[in-house]
């Protein structure tokens, strides 16, 4: 019973090494992308180049916050109107006031 265990998470960890380089170089290969028209995004990706967790970009999506577009029933984001509503949601903070006085 034991072996049939760590047979299943021998298993496990084959898949993670294998899927992981693929996850993780997702957010690169679009940013590299960015020369052409426009790259639209499915919310994983979009919530990893803003930094907020899924739930808070469909949040987000519900208040109409943030740029998004609807194919069918399946959101998309564009990579260069995220860039620019990120830029936007940028507050100065108290020091940086003082320095501009």
């Amino acid at each position: 019973m034991n072996s049939l265990f760590k047979e299943i998470f021998e298993r496990l960890d084959n898949i993670e090494k294998v899927i992981n380089p693929i996850v993780h170089s997702e957010v690169p290969l679009i940013l590299e992308k960015q020369g052409k028209q426009s790259d639209l995004v499915k919310i994983s990706v979009a919530s990893r180049l803003i930094g907020y967790s899924t739930e808070y970009v469909y949040h987000l999506v519900r208040k109409r916050t943030i740029p998004f577009v609807r194919q069918g029933r399946h959101l998309r984001f564009d990579v260069n109107e995220l860039e620019q509503w990120l830029e936007q949601q940028y507050v100065k903070g108290i020091s940086d006031e003082k320095e501009e006085r």
